[in-house]
This record gives C-alpha cells, sequence and structure tokens, in this order.
C-alpha cells in the first residue's frame, strides 16, 4: 500500500510505529499514540532529520524540530525510502508554505517599517517608554496566519525561500520586536555618542584653560558638565573603553594627565623662582610638592630633607603666581620655636615679594586663642600652670586638694598608687625578672610592698593585696607533705594562709583554662597539684590570670577570708616610708598624658570605661579605679579653669574649632600649610578639618612620621599614617631626599626605625658625598666615665682643627641626652676652652629634633629604667584615650632614638656603658655591624639568650669565681662561667 499520494493533489501521508504525519502542503499534523497532536502551518516545521537503527528489517527514527513545541521524540519505524520521500516533500513545501505566509504579511510589516523609521528620525533618546507604545503598534502574526512572527523571520530556512520568492517577502529581515530594538538601539547609540563627544571636547578645554585643578574644582566641573545619560541603561554598558569605568574615573584621569602636564611645565617654567628661593634650590621632589594643588596633599619627608623650605616655598609660589592673597595663607606649627622659624623665614627668603609679611605663621594655640576672641569678643586666658612642666604639678595639687577633702578619693588614690599603678603585663608572656636578692633560693623576680622576690608580676600584686590588707601569709613554703621524687623537688605552693589553714595556686591560665602555648607541661602541673591536695585533704584555693584581669580574682580572696571571719582592712601606712612603690608625680604624669588624649578626642570617661571591654587582656580593675579617680581630678581641673576663667592647650583648640564649625568665625583663608604634622593630635586635626571644610582652602601637611615623639603632648602617630584612610583622595608627595646625613647612617637608621608596621615605608637618599660608617658605640666602665671620654674626644678633633680665620667655629656638636640631667657639668667650661673652634651645645633629644650639627655626641645610652630606651613605656590605660594606639614595643623611643642619630652631618658616636648597653645598641650589633666596643678596644660580645645585652664579668658572692653574664642581669640569667 502507497505511504504517500500523488504530489498534484499537495498532500501526503506518512506512516511509521504508532505515529501518522500528514500534511497538505499548507499544514500538517503530527501524531502519536498517548501524545496530542501537533498541527499547523507547515512552516512550523524547522527541521526534520533520519537515522537508520535496524539492519533488517530496514527501519530507522525520525525527529522533528517544530517552533514552539518542546519535543525531542523519535519517531520509529519508518523505511530509508519513506524518509526519502519525506525529506523531498519538506524540502518543496516549507519554503512554499515560508513565501505564502510573507506574503499575507507584507503590506503590513512594510507599512509599520516604513512609520517606524519617520518616527525615529527625530533628535534625542528613544526612551524606553516610547519602545514599549510603538512595539504594540507592531501588526498581529494572525494576519500572516502565524502564532508568532519569530516562526517566520527566525526559520532556518528563510534565506533559502526568500531567493527563490522573493517578491513575497516584506522588506524586513528579521522579527519586528528584533528591527524595533536594533534599530532604537542604533540610534540611540549615536545620540549618545555625539553627546559623550560634545561632553568630552567640552570638558577638555575647561581643563586647557585652567592651572592645577583640585578635586573639589574638578568635582564642580564635573557636576556642571551634565554628563550623558543613555535612559534605563547603565555607564558601563554604554560608554567606549576609553571612559571606563565611569564617568568620574574618566575625569579623573583626565584631570590627572592635565596636572601632570602642568606640574612638568611648571618645573621648567618656574626653575629660577625654584633655584633661588631657598639657600639651595629646590630638589625636584620639594618642587613637585610645591606645584602641587590638590585640595588635601600630604607631603611624607624623611629627616632633614627640607620639610621648612617647602612649607616656606610654597607660600612663596602661591604669592608669586597669584593663587592667593598673602592675608590668605595660614602656616600652622606645631611650637612657638618652629612657628618663629617659618617666620623668619618668610621674611629671609620670601621678601622680595610685595605682602610677604603678611602671611601669617602661628602656633595652633595662638590661632585658638585668635578665634575664640574674635567668635565671642573675649580673648580667653591660658591657664598658668600649663607652662614649663607646671601641668603635672597642677595635677599633684588636685590630687592633694582631694584627697584632704574626700576620704574615699584617699582610700582609691593610695589603693592605685601602692597597689595598681604596676601593670600586670600580658598573662601569655614570659616575664624579665626585675629585682635580685642573693640571699634567697629564688635570686630573680619582682620584689613586693613585704620585700621578699616573688615570681610573677601577678604573683606581687596578690602578694602587696594580702600585705596592705593585713593578711598573714607565707610565700612558697614548703607544702607540710613530702612530694619529693627521684626528678622532681618539694612542692612549695604560691601561697600558704595559717589563720585559716588555706593554700593559695595563681596560674596562668585564660577564661578557657588554656595555658600560655610557650608553657609546656603547665597544665599537666596544674592538675597535679589539684590531685595532690585532694588526695592529702588539703584546702586549695585557686585564682587564675583570667581571673586577676576582671576582678573576679582579688574579690573571691576577700571572700575567703570574711568567710574565715576574718575582717580585712586596707592600710597604706604598712609601707615603710622608704619602700614608697611609687612616686605621686609619677601617676600624676600618665594623668596629664591621658587627660591630653581624652580631650583632644573629646571622648568621655564613660565611652573611655565602654573601651575596657574592647582591649584584649585588659587589667579591668586598674583601669576602673583609674578612671574614677580621672574622673575627679578631671572634673576639678575643669571647674578651677571655669571659676577662673582660663583655658588649657585643648581647649584652645576645641573652642575654636567649634566656633568655626558653627560659623561664629569668618574663615576665608585659601592655602593652609600644617608643619611637623607627625605631632598632630586628635584637638589639632580637628581645628585643621574645620578650617579646611570652613574656607575651602587648599591643605598641605608636611611631616616625617619616623620623627613623631610627642605622644606625652597629645601626638597620635595614626593622624599621619592613616591619612590616606581619612583623606582617600588626598595626593601624596614625597622628600626622600636629604641634604643632612651621609648615605651610610640614612641606610642605617631607616632599618632601624622603619621595624615599625605602624609608619609609612620610605627610602631615603642623601647629598651628603661622606662615605664610610658614620656612626660608632663606645662602652665604658660607668656612666660617670663618659664625660672624660667626651672631653678626649672633643679635645682630639680641636687638636686637629687649624684655627679659624673669620672668628666663626670651624665645626658644630650637638651633645644630646635623653634626659635634662644627662647635660655634662663641665660643659660650661668645655664650652670657653673649645669654643673658637668647636660650637658646642647641649640639648636633650627632644629639643633637638630639627636642628643638625656636623657631629653628634649622643650620651647615656644605657638599658635601665631611666636609659634609652626608656623603660617607663606607655601605659596600658593610655589606650583607653586613643581610638588607635600604638602596640609596637618602644616604638615612640626608637623613633626619638632615630631622631638623635640624624642629627649627625658628619658623624654620631654613642656612649654607653660596657654593663649595661642599650638594647638598641645590641641590635645594632647584631643586625647592622655596628661593634660596641669598649674603652680598651675590645668589642662587647652579644648575650647569646636574649640578644638584647652583652656578656660582663661579674663576680659569685659566694665562691669568688669570675663568670660571664647578661648586662640585663636579673631579667636575664646567668649564662656561662669561666
Amino acid at each position: 500500500m502507497p505511504t504517500w499520494k500523488p504530489s498534484r493533489l499537495r498532500s501526503a501521508l506518512f506512516k511509521g510505529d504508532d505515529w501518522l504525519f500528514s500534511s497538505d502542503g499548507e499544514t500538517f499534523t503530527l501524531s502519536a499514540r498517548g501524545h496530542i497532536p501537533v498541527k499547523g502551518p507547515l512552516l512550523l516545521i524547522q527541521a526534520f532529520a533520519y537515522r537508520r537503527k535496524n539492519v533488517f528489517p530496514s527501519t530507522g527514527e525520525c525527529r522533528f524540530v517544530v517552533a514552539g513545541e518542546r519535543t525531542d521524540q523519535p519517531y520509529g519505524g519508518l523505511k530509508p525510502d519513506q524518509a526519502e520521500e519525506l525529506k523531498r516533500f519538506l524540502d518543496q513545501h516549507v519554503p512554499e508554505s515560508i513565501a505564502s505566509h510573507a506574503l499575507k504579511g507584507q503590506k503590513a510589516i512594510n507599512e509599520w517599517q516604513r512609520g517606524l523609521d519617520r518616527r525615529l528620525a527625530a533628535d534625542g533618546f528613544i526612551e524606553p517608554a516610547t519602545v514599549e507604545k510603538v512595539k504594540e503598534s507592531i501588526p498581529s502574526p494572525i494576519i500572516a496566519g502565524l502564532p508568532t512572527w519569530s516562526a517566520l523571520f527566525n526559520h532556518p530556512l528563510l534565506s533559502s525561500a526568500r531567493e527563490r520568492f522573493s517578491s513575497s517577502f516584506p522588506l524586513l529581515g528579521i522579527t519586528p520586536v528584533s528591527y524595533l530594538d536594533e534599530t532604537v538601539e542604533r540610534h540611540n547609540r549615536q545620540v549618545f555618542d555625539k553627546a559623550l563627544q560634545r561632553w568630552s571636547i567640552a570638558l577638555k578645554k575647561q581643563l586647557e584653560s585652567r592651572r592645577w585643578i583640585g578635586r573639589r574644582t574638578a568635582e564642580a566641573m564635573l557636576k556642571g558638565s551634565a554628563t550623558p545619560e543613555w535612559p534605563a541603561r547603565a555607564w558601563r554598558d554604554v560608554a567606549p573603553t576609553d571612559f571606563q569605568p565611569s564617568a568620574e574615573a574618566w575625569f579623573e584621569a583626565a584631570v590627572a594627565a592635565h596636572n601632570a602636564a602642568f606640574e612638568a611645565k611648571q618645573l621648567d617654567a618656574k626653575r629660577p623662582f625654584f633655584d633661588r628661593v631657598e639657600s639651595n634650590p629646590l630638589t625636584e621632589e620639594q618642587a613637585k610638592a610645591v606645584v602641587c594643588m590638590d585640595d588635601e596633599l600630604l607631603v611624607v619627608a624623611a629627616a632633614g630633607s627640607g620639610k621648612s623650605s617647602t612649607i616656606v616655598a610654597k607660600a612663596g609660589y602661591a604669592l608669586e603666581e597669584g593663587l592667593c592673597a598673602p592675608e590668605d595663607i595660614l602656616l600652622l606649627a606645631f611650637n612657638a620655636d618652629a612657628a618663629e622659624e617659618l617666620r623668619q623665614r618668610i621674611a629671609k627668603r620670601l621678601g622680595h615679594l610685595a605682602g610677604a609679611d603678611r602671611i601669617a605663621a602661628k602656633t595652633f594655640h595662638a590661632f585658638g586663642l585668635e578665634v575664640i576672641g574674635a567668635a565671642t569678643g573675649k580673648m580667653p586666658t591660658p591657664a598658668p600652670w600649663l607652662s614649663n612642666g607646671k601641668d603635672e604639678a597642677f595635677i599633684g595639687h588636685l590630687v592633694d586638694e582631694l584627697c584632704a577633702e574626700n576620704p574615699t578619693f584617699a582610700a582609691q588614690w593610695d589603693l592605685f598608687r601602692l597597689l595598681y599603678f604596676k601593670d600586670v603585663g600580658r598573662w601569655d608572656a614570659r616575664e624579665e625578672p626585675e629585682d635580685y636578692d642573693p640571699e634567697s633560693q629564688r635570686k630573680r623576680g619582682f620584689r613586693t610592698l613585704r620585700g621578699e622576690i616573688v615570681k610573677s608580676k601577678s604573683e606581687r600584686l596578690i602578694a602587696d593585696w594580702l600585705f596592705l590588707h593585713g593578711v598573714n601569709y607565707r610565700y612558697e613554703e614548703p607544702y607540710p607533705h613530702d612530694t619529693r621524687t627521684a626528678t622532681k623537688r618539694q612542692y612549695r605552693p604560691d601561697f600558704y594562709y595559717p589563720d585559716i589553714n588555706v593554700f593559695h595556686e595563681h596560674f596562668a591560665l585564660n577564661a578557657k583554662g588554656e595555658a600560655p602555648s610557650a608553657f609546656k607541661e603547665y597544665l599537666e602541673g596544674v592538675h597535679w597539684k589539684r590531685q595532690l591536695h585532694r588526695e592529702q585533704g588539703t584546702r586549695l584555693f585557686e585564682t587564675t590570670a583570667h581571673g586577676l584581669r576582671t576582678g573576679a580574682a582579688l574579690a573571691a580572696l576577700k571572700d575567703l577570708f570574711q568567710s574565715r571571719g576574718i575582717d580585712l582592712v586596707f592600710d597604706p601606712d604598712r609601707v615603710p616610708p622608704d619602700n614608697d612603690p611609687v612616686s605621686p608625680q609619677a601617676i600624676a604624669k600618665v594623668m596629664r598624658v591621658f587627660q591630653q588624649h581624652m580631650k583632644g578626642s573629646r571622648q568621655t570617661v564613660e565611652q573611655a570605661r565602654e573601651r575596657i571591654d574592647t582591649l584584649p587582656g585588659a587589667f579591668v580593675p586598674r583601669m576602673e579605679l583609674f578612671l574614677d579617680l580621672y574622673e575627679a581630678v578631671a572634673q576639678r581641673w575643669e571647674d578651677r579653669l571655669a571659676a577662673e576663667g582660663l583655658v588649657d592647650f585643648d581647649d584652645m583648640l576645641n573652642q575654636s574649632a567649634d566656633h568655626i564649625i558653627a560659623g561664629r568665625f569668618p574663615c576665608s583663608v585659601k592655602m593652609v600649610l600644617a608643619d611637623e604634622f607627625q605631632d598632630t593630635s586628635r584637638a589639632r586635626m580637628r581645628l585643621l578639618q574645620a578650617i579646611v571644610d570652613a574656607s575651602g582652602a587648599q591643605f598641605t601637611a608636611v611631616g616625617d612620621d619616623w620623627q613623631s615623639i610627642y605622644r606625652f603632648a597629645g601626638a597620635d602617630l595614626a593622624i599621619m599614617s592613616g591619612f590616606q584612610k581619612s583623606h582617600p583622595h588626598a595626593a601624596i608627595r614625597h622628600l626622600s631626599q636629604t641634604f643632612r646625613c651621609p648615605q651610610s647612617l640614612c641606610n642605617l637608621t631607616s632599618e632601624f626605625v622603619s621595624k615599625n608596621p605602624m609608619q609609612l615605608a620610605k627610602k631615603v637618599s642623601t647629598s651628603n658625598p661622606l662615605k664610610g660608617h658614620r656612626m660608632s658605640v663606645v662602652a665604658l666602665p660607668t656612666v660617670e666615665d663618659i664625660p672624660g671620654r667626651l672631653k678626649a674626644n672633643i679635645q682630639s678633633l680641636y687638636d686637629k682643627l687649624p684655627d679659624p680665620t673669620d672668628g666663626k667655629p670651624l665645626r658644630s656638636m650637638l651633645i644630646l641626652g635623653r634626659y635634662r640631667n644627662d647635660r655634662p657639668k663641665e660643659l660650661d667650661a668645655w664650652r670657653q676652652r673649645f669654643g673658637d673652634k668647636i660650637d658646642l651645645r647641649f640639648l636633650t633629644v627632644h629639643r633637638a629634633k630639627g636642628l643638625e650639627a656636623d657631629f653628634v655626641a649622643l650620651l647615656n645610652v644605657v638599658q635601665d629604667t631611666l636609659g634609652f630606651p626608656s623603660q617607663v613605656q606607655d601605659d596600658p590605660i593610655l589606650q583607653l584615650a586613643m581610638p588607635e594606639p600604638e602596640t609596637f614595643e618602644f616604638g615612640e623611643e626608637r623613633r626619638l632614638f632615630y631622631v638623635a642619630l640624624t642629627r649627625a652631618k658628619r658623624s654620631v658616636v654613642v656612649y654607653t656603658t660596657q654593663h649595661q648597653p642599650s638594647q638598641f645598641l645590641v641590635e645594632l650589633q647584631e643586625n647592622h655591624g655596628v661593634e660596641i666596643v669598649r674603652t680598651e678596644g675590645e668589642p662587647a660580645e652579644p648575650c647569646p639568650v636574649c640578644g638584647q645585652g652583652v656578656l660582663v664579668e661579674r663576680v659569685n658572692r659566694a665562691t669568688k669565681e669570675v663568670f660571664h653574664s647578661c648586662s640585663r642581669f636579673p631579667r636575664c640569667p646567668p649564662t656561662k662561667e669561666d
């Protein structure tokens, strides 16, 4: 039976296994058992494929791809010749069906297309809403007998059908929706590209007409330029690659390129000015810092790189270029000496410029007083106790007043002074002993108020608490039961209380009951002690490092005694007069520094209390007690200021900033330059920001964070080191070339000071041609021997120098000390004797910052409480007042040592002792090849145990034998015997 009908009937029938395909040449039906028949115009069939599966009988399966149908069903049972017939049928009639339906829709589609083209001929963007309306006008595919226009225009055979029946087809070659989208996209692209071109050309023309462009100016230019927008489209999706990722980024790059070109032009055009504005021509780095007029500029300088010269040159450049009037320039300095130096430099170097004498160079405090006076009509009076160290003495005076008036305050003061002033340190660190008792078995440790040596700071605190409360205790007395073994000595509990028959162990355990990782087998010892007391039936009372820091330990100890009927009475008079652990003035000093940071950052005591819990390992009772004392003293301080109508340094800064922010002071400056920015406090920074925000002035800060040494005066290193974080758009320039130190000294000091990760990285080069080693360390038997050796060195230098011809000294020498009392007693005589050839000056290192000399002699660099580094470290309490406290050990002392070394133009000699060389010197010897040379000429040998001291000879008191031990003993134990 035939499976097809004659073609003249334009119909066909094909039948396979349980399926049937029929068509009349225009439509088709595909039926299969168990499935809904598929029907429609023949052009819906987009593809047909056949694959033979069986050899005998010879059959295969075919697949149909039907538009709009999700069918991938194989249809089997069709013989090869039948499949070939079906394929020929489809190849002939599907294109005819395509042409037939195209002809039906030809007129409507062509008319719609012509109307659309006329509509899109207008200028301007075609909005999405308009596009949606146009879509609604697309002729319905029903007029062509189709379910969708995509069935026609997306048909795989459309191109071949169009070639055969070209007259039947509309002008469109894609669906109306696609044509609409492409046409709108092309139109909007042309509109956007033209707008983009006009916008970018206009901005570039504006750039060409300007000098240096700062961020605020650039933002105003961009804001006023009507950045082109493509409706409902993101910039990143429509802008060309050159304008990516945003209009702001493109313009920022254009401004940067403009400024770079302007900088290069000015460096050449203003070279005569740069060459004469200072005694030496400005370096390229200095000149670039002068030309840069970004709204915010941080100049990161090296020691001796010409910071002040750059500031004065920038002010002169602004005048010469007409950027602002002299009255619109404000130079702010850290202290009066620095402000006076700037004024002198301006007069000397800028005197040829009209109005240069009207440039203001002031201290922050002087400017603050002027603002307050202008804003209120009443110039405030600074408190008379602020100068020459009287502020700390005044704190002590207020403490005396409060103690006399308030017994509770007096008791708290005594408790803090006698018990809590010394911190207990980190719980997980091995502590270096502070004292030595040759008569006890435990020779190294920490001395208590009762005079004994205990093993740790925590045990000292507990022992002192017991002593001050009149508790009868015994420290490390042998346990009453014999515990000795072949490998263990007799057990000695930390404390024993005979009046209540209780043993007390203090364990170095955290809140989780964990021991420090460095304490090997420590927990095993804890478990052994607990088990021993259980077995022997003795009462064990425990405290932990965590409990001590939270206050729970001493509270539980107090409850223990009270539960046994023992009343504890705190009595500060139990401490012998000659055993007072700390002077009240030492506490007053910490309190004054704390006050400056609190007022500078405008923190309240309550905010400081809230920070206690955020500090890891905080000694809570100590900090809480200090805050109670500080709150009373600070309130008394403020009351005294208010009663007498006075202000302190922080008031000058805070109140002036408030007046500027509130608009009570007309701030019209156009340029603000801050010198010594590394020593800026939070209050100074707030005043600077208030000036800049109110006036829109260009702000330049110049500093060297490696020389930040005034934390005791409220300076906060984080302000400079974190400047890019707080001012993300600020420009950064570097002054890396020094005019002072030889390169070997630059390399040595840079490597030494830059170990602190909180500081900014920089590389220092020099114009000084001197080569070779420029630092030496001389170790003498005692500190008392140092002046004699220094005198001999001065005499040697004096003898080598020729007689001066102009009556001026030929060389200069700075004699530096960490403290005022380091001043040699014979200095005046030396000046008289050697002054014709050598200019001799003594200064503390703090006072010497900013100065230089041919030679530097640094005295008494020893390892001691008041040595260099000073062992009186920043108290952890200060962290409560500082948003970003510095945690690097001896960070500020390291920078102070750097300042001392970098005063030298030719060389520096450091004087120490053979038995107590500073750990800084030992570090330089170990890591940088600087030898500590004894007066006999023999280099000292570093301690192999701690690496911070050197080996010295000692004599055993009992055997009279000579042995070597560390110069840091008792902090470091004996190391080897001869």
